[in-house]
Formats: C-alpha cells, sequence, structure tokens
C-alpha cells in the first residue's frame, strides 16, 4: 500500500471517529462526505440546537 492511499485511509478514520462523537446539546448530527477521486473531505453539521446557536446570514442589499 502507497503512503497517499495510507494517508487517505487515515483522514477518512479521523473525520467518521469524530463524526461520531455525539453533541451535548440540541439534534445535530454530523455527517461526512468524502470524494475519494479528488481528495476531498467535508463533515457537515445538521439539525436544529438552541436559537441562540444560529448565525443569521447577511442579506444582500436591495
Amino acid at each position: 500500500m502507497d503512503t497517499l492511499t495510507q494517508y487517505r485511509q487515515i483522514i477518512e478514520k479521523i473525520l467518521t471517529d469524530y463524526a461520531s462523537i455525539p453533541y451535548a446539546y440540541g439534534e445535530i448530527e454530523t455527517e461526512t462526505v468524502f470524494d475519494r477521486e479528488r481528495d476531498h473531505y467535508l463533515l457537515v453539521n445538521m439539525g436544529m440546537g438552541d436559537i441562540r446557536d444560529v448565525i443569521p446570514f447577511p442579506r444582500a442589499p436591495k
């Protein structure tokens, strides 16, 4: 097994392990997204927490 393949497996294991840690509050889940062809790795938090945790996006000027 070459070094690049080992690095990919290590990254995926770390992110998968991190995603399995539950949040202490709210109904929030962490999902992993792996694009092995382009070596892109993503963690996505989905769900609802306390309303104070929501960060509003600025609106575009009219």
